[in-house]
């Protein structure tokens, strides 16, 4: 699922991602993976609003992760936003 995620299937995996994250028993590295997985398969498929909204939830889980931001800095960046690029 993670691996047709990343590399751009996520139409046909989304749904069954989506699921995991909201499993109760999701530990933290599965979830870390699915975050990761989505955010770049609907980046590849510029879905923007998707990626935006999938890496604020990594974010507010784990302020501390730096991919997330790089990641979000890039959706900035190739929006002509680079203030907030910048910021990230």
């Amino acid at each position: 699922l993670l691996l047709s995620a990343q590399v751009g299937r996520v139409d046909e995996v989304e749904d069954d991602l989506r699921g995991m994250l909201a499993a109760e028993d999701l530990d933290d590295l599965t979830a870390l993976q699915v975050y990761e997985a989505l955010s770049h398969g609907f980046w590849m498929n510029h879905r923007i609003n998707d990626t935006l909204q999938v890496l604020e939830f990594w974010i507010k889980w784990r302020p501390q992760d730096v991919e997330p931001r790089l990641l979000r800095a890039d959706v900035y960046n190739e929006f002509s936003d680079p203030v907030s690029a910048e910021r990230e």
